[in-house]
């Protein structure tokens, strides 16, 4: 009962946050999916060499795999993985705690876009619609189902904060604002690192299992 109580208690904070910083997060989220725009334009307008490299890489990729002479070492992708993704939870708080560095939460956010945007194109572009589809489902889908939404959160955390230093120039006030955002950023640091177990044990264990289909 006390589980039920405490979970029901997460879920309307996170509504209430959502709901009180609807625009902040229509805004991030606009910029993300501009970002997958042009990632998939991207692709879509490659020509000739550029679109032949792609399509053979993907292949020889699936080809390693279904040989059975690619080893996957889980730990040492744990280790890059988790590495890579505290590293952008670091460089967002440090940027969204500073004025100058909105542009660069943007930036990323709309870079995070373009990547996700730019994989699925890659892979459908070079599988087709359906081998395509089960190849990003299987390796990037379930993920991202975490790291997206706490993409989302990081940049509006920054974005408030930003808001906050122009809008009051009281360093007591500045100093809670840096404090909720660096509170924000270590609970969204650890379902970074959740999601990253996801990733490298559950997603590639799918995927592989996807292999003979392509």
């Amino acid at each position: 009962m006390r589980k039920r109580e405490r979970r029901n208690q997460i879920i309307t904070v996170i509504t209430d946050y959502v709901i009180h910083n609807l625009r902040q997060f229509l805004l991030i989220f606009i910029i993300f999916l501009i970002g997958i725009v042009l990632g998939v334009s991207y692709v879509n307008n490659l020509e000739g060499d550029s679109q032949t490299q792609v399509q053979n890489y993907i292949q020889n990729f699936i080809d390693v795999l279904k040989q059975g002479n690619a080893r996957i070492d889980r730990m040492s992708l744990v280790k890059q993985n988790l590495m890579e993704n505290l590293g952008l939870v670091l460089l967002l708080w440090f940027a969204g705690s500073t004025v100058i560095g909105m542009p660069v939460v943007l930036g990323v956010i709309l870079y995070k876009g373009f990547s996700l945007g730019y994989s699925v194109a890659a892979v459908i572009a070079s599988l087709g619609i359906q081998k395509g589809s089960i190849f990003a489902l299987s390796s990037i889908f379930l993920q991202n189902i975490i790291f997206i939404p706490c993409l989302l959160f990081l940049g509006v955390s920054g974005m408030k904060l930003y808001q906050a230093i122009l809008k009051d120039h009281r360093k007591e006030n500045i100093k809670f604002e840096i404090y909720k955002h660096s509170m924000m950023s270590l609970i969204l640091a650890g379902i970074f690192s959740v999601g990253t177990l996801v990733e490298v044990y559950l997603s590639t264990s799918i995927f592989l299992l996807t292999i003979p289909l392509y």
